[in-house]
C-alpha cells in the first residue's frame, strides 16, 4: 500500500491523554481534542446538545445530525441570547466536512473540515476572550468549503458578486491581465507585481503608490489572528488602520500577513466603516478565481473602477427621479387649471379617502349634540356638488378672459 501523503494530524484521546495519529478528524474526535486544550471547560448538555466546551469565551457544542431547520432552533435554545457566542456542530454528510452553525445569530449554515475547525480553535487558547470571538467569526467564514476559497466578503461587494457576475462579466479577462503571477502569494511580492511603488512610513505601516498617488496604507501583521486582536492603543486594527488612510490620503486600507490582504474603502459610501472589508488570500484562493487579485491592482484602485464596482447601477435612483418629474408634471397641470380647479380636485381626493363613519340616529336629540349644521345656499337655490364645481373650473371660459360664468362659479362655490 502506498503510504499516505495526508498532513499528520494529532488529536489527544479523552481516555488515556495518549497522543494517537489521526490523518483526519471527525466531531467526536474534534471535541476530544477540545478537552485536552488549556483552559477548556464543560459547558454540559441539553437542549439539543450532546456535548459542549467552553474556550477562550466561545462555546463549543456538539448536536446529532438533524435537519437544517432543527439545528438552528437548537442553537437558539442553546444560546438564549446570553452574551457567550455559541458555534454549533454537527457531523457531515458521508464522513464529509463539518455542518456548522453561528457564532453570528441567523448566519449561514457551513461546511467546515473537523482539523482545520480544529486549528482555528487551538490558535484561541492564547488569546484573549473579545479577540478570540471575533477572531472565530471571522475565520470560520474563511474556512467555508463551499464558498469561494480564500474570499470572504463583508459588505464591499456580495458573494454572488465575486463567485459568479464577475467571471460572467466582460471586465473577466481584463482581471485576468491584471492579477499577480502566480508565484507571487505574500502581499509585498503580489502588489509590487501589481504595479505599485511601496514607501515604509516612518511611524508604522507602508504606503503603496501608483503614478505618484498614494493608494493603498497598508498595516502588516504578524499573523492573521491580530486582525481581530487591539493594538497598544486598545484600537480595533480597522479603526487604526482607516485613521491612517485619512491621515496620509490614501483611498484605500489594507491589513496584511502573509498571503492574506483585507481591503477596506476609506472613502465613498462604504468609506470609513470598519466592518466592510473584501479579504483575499492569494495563496488559498482557487486557480480559476485567482483573476480576483487584480481587483487590488491600480486599474481599479487607483483608477476607479473599483468604486464604479461597488457602486454599480442604482434603479431605485431613477425611479425616483421619474416619480419626481411626474409629481412635478402633475403640479404644474394643476396649477395651470387654475386656483378654483385645483380646490375642487383636492376636495374630491379629500371625499374619497375619508373613512366611512357610522351614520347618527334620527333622533334629533342626536343630531343636536353630535352633529354641527352647515350653512347651507339660500333659501330655494339647490344645492351644487363639489364634483360638478370641480368640472366648471376645468372648462376654460368662453371669451377667453373672466366672463359671467365665471362670476356665477365663484358664486356657487362660496354657497356650497
Amino acid at each position: 500500500m502506498e503510504p499516505s501523503t495526508a498532513p499528520t494530524r494529532w488529536v489527544a484521546s479523552r481516555r488515556d491523554g495518549r497522543r494517537t495519529h489521526l490523518a483526519a478528524v471527525n466531531a467526536d474526535e474534534l471535541f476530544d481534542l477540545l478537552e485536552g486544550m488549556e483552559g477548556s471547560r464543560d459547558a454540559g448538555s441539553g437542549s439539543g446538545v450532546d456535548r459542549s466546551r467552553l474556550v477562550t469565551g466561545v462555546e463549543y457544542a456538539l448536536a446529532p445530525a438533524v435537519d437544517e431547520r432543527k439545528l438552528r432552533a437548537s442553537w437558539k435554545r442553546r444560546q438564549g441570547g446570553g452574551p457567550v457566542p455559541l458555534v454549533l456542530i454537527t457531523a457531515g454528510d458521508n464522513g464529509g466536512p463539518l455542518r456548522v452553525l453561528g457564532p453570528a445569530k441567523d448566519g449561514p449554515l457551513r461546511s467546515v473540515r473537523a482539523d482545520s475547525l480544529a486549528e482555528l480553535i487551538k490558535r484561541t487558547t492564547g488569546m484573549g476572550e473579545l479577540e478570540s470571538q471575533r477572531f472565530v467569526a471571522a475565520e470560520i467564514d474563511r474556512l467555508d468549503s463551499e464558498r469561494v476559497a480564500g474570499v470572504v466578503v463583508r459588505g464591499l461587494g456580495t458573494e454572488h458578486l465575486m463567485a459568479t457576475r464577475l467571471p460572467r462579466s466582460q471586465r473577466w479577462p481584463l482581471l485576468q491581465e491584471l492579477r499577480p503571477a502566480d508565484n507571487k502569494t505574500e502581499w509585498r511580492d503580489a502588489l509590487t507585481d501589481l504595479g505599485y511603488s511601496l514607501e515604509r512610513l516612518p511611524h508604522r505601516g507602508w504606503l503603496a503608490r501608483y503614478d505618484g498617488r498614494a493608494v493603498l496604507l497598508i498595516h502588516p501583521k504578524g499573523s492573521a489572528s491580530e486582525f481581530a486582536r487591539l493594538d497598544e492603543g486598545d484600537r480595533l486594527p480597522e479603526g487604526a488602520l482607516l485613521a491612517d488612510c485619512e491621515r496620509h490620503g490614501a483611498p484605500y486600507g489594507l491589513l496584511a500577513s502573509g498571503s492574506r490582504m483585507r481591503l477596506l474603502r476609506a472613502t465613498g459610501e462604504e468609506g470609513g466603516q470598519a466592518t466592510r472589508f473584501l479579504e483575499l488570500d492569494a495563496a488559498l484562493i482557487e486557480q480559476d478565481r485567482r483573476p480576483l487579485l487584480g481587483l487590488l491592482s491600480p486599474a481599479y484602485l487607483a483608477d476607479g473602477e473599483f468604486a464604479s464596482l461597488m457602486e454599480g447601477p442604482r434603479p431605485r435612483r431613477s425611479l425616483r427621479l421619474r416619480l419626481d418629474r411626474s409629481s412635478a408634471s402633475t403640479s404644474s397641470r394643476f396649477s395651470a387649471a387654475g386656483s378654483v380647479s385645483g380646490r375642487g380636485e383636492r376636495s374630491r381626493h379629500r371625499r374619497r379617502r375619508r373613512p366611512l363613519r357610522p351614520r347618527a340616529a334620527a333622533s334629533p336629540s342626536v343630531r343636536t349634540c353630535c352633529s354641527t349644521p352647515r350653512a347651507g345656499p339660500p333659501d330655494g337655490q339647490p344645492r351644487t356638488s363639489s364634483a360638478a364645481l370641480a368640472d366648471r373650473a376645468a372648462r376654460p371660459p368662453k371669451t377667453g378672459s373672466a366672463d359671467a360664468g365665471s362670476t356665477s362659479l365663484w358664486d356657487d362655490i362660496k354657497a356650497s
